[in-house]
C-alpha cells in the first residue's frame, strides 16, 4: 500500500525523485527558497488578525482592542466612500469587510497598504490601546519594505527584527 501510495503521489503531483536542484552546492534547502510571504502575511497573519480584533474568533468584547462589528460597519462606510477617488493604480477597490472571508491576496494587500492605518488610527487613540496601533505599524511597515523593488542587507535586517518584534508584541 505503501508503494502504491508513493506511486499515486508521483502520478498526481508530478514528482518522481529529488530535484536536480539538488545537486548544485550554492542551494541549501529549504533555507535557499523564501517562505511565501502572500500565504504568511496576506492570506494568514492579515485576515486572522481582523477576526480576533473584531471578535470574529474569540470572544473578547471586554479586550480594549475590540471592535465591535457598528463600528466596522462605521468605518468601512467611510472608507467605501473614499474609495471612488482612489486611482486605480493603486489597485482594485476596497471590498466590503464584512465579505473579508472571500477577500485574495490583493484585498488584503491594499488593506494593508492604503486603509489600516487610517482604519485603527481613529479606533486605537488611547495609551491604552496604542500598543494594538504599534501591533499594526509594526506589520505594515515590514510589508511596505518586503515590496520593494530592491532591499538592501540592512533593510532585509530590519524586516526580520519587525517580524520578530510583531510576533512578540502579539503575544503579550
Amino acid at each position: 500500500e505503501t508503494a502504491q501510495n508513493i506511486e499515486s503521489v508521483k502520478t498526481t503531483l508530478g514528482i518522481n525523485g529529488p530535484s536536480i536542484l539538488s545537486e548544485l552546492s550554492s542551494i541549501d534547502f529549504p533555507r535557499s527558497f523564501p517562505l511565501g510571504f502572500l500565504h504568511l502575511v496576506l492570506l494568514n497573519v492579515a485576515p486572522n488578525l481582523v477576526d480576533i480584533f473584531t471578535g470574529g474568533r474569540i470572544p473578547n468584547k471586554n479586550e480594549p482592542y475590540y471592535i465591535s462589528p457598528e463600528r466596522w460597519e462605521q468605518l468601512w462606510g467611510e472608507l467605501a466612500k473614499s474609495t471612488a477617488m482612489l486611482p486605480a493604480v493603486f489597485g482594485s477597490c476596497f471590498r466590503d469587510l464584512a465579505k473579508h472571508k472571500d477577500w485574495i491576496a490583493e484585498d488584503w494587500l491594499n488593506f494593508l497598504l492604503y486603509a489600516a492605518r487610517p482604519l485603527f488610527g481613529s479606533v486605537y487613540t488611547t495609551p491604552e490601546t496604542k500598543p494594538y496601533l504599534d501591533l499594526w505599524e509594526l506589520l505594515i511597515t515590514a510589508v511596505e519594505d518586503c515590496l520593494s523593488h530592491s532591499i538592501r542587507r540592512t533593510v532585509v535586517n530590519d524586516i526580520r527584527e519587525r517580524f520578530a518584534r510583531f510576533v512578540e508584541q502579539y503575544e503579550e
